[in-house]
C-alpha cells in the first residue's frame, strides 16, 4: 500500500512536471505591438523635424536682424547675435537630419506589421503507426529580399 501511494505521488508529479503552459501568441497583438512602434517612431520623427525647421527660421531671422541692425558688427566680429543665429541654425539642422532614422525606421515597422500572420500549418505527424497531416498554430514573418 505504501508503494503505490509512493509511486501516485511520482506519476502526479512527472505529470504535472511534464505539462505545457498555452503561450499561443495572437497575431493581432504582434501587429499592434509593431504598428504602435511605428506610430511612436513616426511621431518622435515629425517632432525632431518640426522642431529643427523651428530653430532654423529663429536662427535665420536672428541673424538676419543682427545683420540689419549693424551691418559693421558682423564684419569686424563684435556682433554676437550674428553668432547665436548661426549656432540655432546648424543646431536645428541637427535635429533635422536626427528625424531621418526614424521615418525610416518607423516605415520598416509598418511593413513589418503587414508581414506578420497567423495561419494552421498543416504538419505531418506520426499517429497510429501512419503520417497524418494535423494543423499546428503558427506565427509566420514574410521577409520581403
Amino acid at each position: 500500500m505504501k508503494n503505490i501511494f509512493i509511486f501516485s505521488l511520482l506519476l502526479a508529479f512527472t505529470m504535472s512536471a511534464f505539462s505545457q503552459v498555452d503561450t499561443t501568441v495572437s497575431n493581432t497583438s504582434i501587429k499592434t505591438d509593431y504598428l504602435r512602434k511605428s506610430k511612436n517612431q513616426k511621431t518622435t520623427a515629425w517632432v525632431l523635424l518640426g522642431g529643427g525647421a523651428a530653430l532654423m527660421l529663429t536662427g535665420a531671422l536672428v541673424s538676419n536682424n543682427a545683420v540689419e541692425n549693424d551691418p559693421f558688427g558682423y564684419l569686424s566680429g563684435t556682433n554676437d547675435e550674428v553668432y547665436t543665429g548661426a549656432i540655432l541654425f546648424i543646431v536645428g539642422g541637427i535635429t533635422s537630419l536626427t528625424s531621418i532614422p526614424f521615418f525610416i525606421a518607423g516605415g520598416k515597422n509598418k511593413r513589418r506589421a503587414l508581414s506578420v500572420s497567423f495561419k494552421n500549418k498543416l504538419v505531418p505527424q506520426l499517429k497510429r503507426n501512419t503520417l497524418v497531416r494535423l494543423p499546428i498554430p503558427s506565427v509566420s514573418l514574410i521577409i520581403e529580399l
